[in-house]
């Protein structure tokens, strides 16, 4: 839930900074509390840690899906 209400006050500060230029990156932070990296970041295009993909896996997602649909159910003796 906290992190739900962390992603609207990102978007609120990135929002805020656009509409209105001369409010800058840490006074946009410092309102509504957030570090000013996290808000220079997303404003570059930087996505959040948490909806990204680890790059070192070895299967795409569809690929998994794939594997779930097509795999028996393991059945007790």
């Amino acid at each position: 839930m906290s992190n739900i209400n962390r992603e609207n006050r990102i978007n609120l500060a990135i929002n805020a900074i656009q509409t209105k230029p001369e409010l800058s990156t840490r006074r946009a932070a410092k309102y509504y509390s957030l570090s000013e990296s996290t808000i220079s970041h997303r404003t570059n295009g930087q996505t959040a840690k948490v909806n990204t993909r680890n790059v070192n896996l070895n299967l795409t997602e569809t690929e998994e899906e794939a594997i779930k649909h097509n795999s028996q159910p393991v059945r007790k003796r």
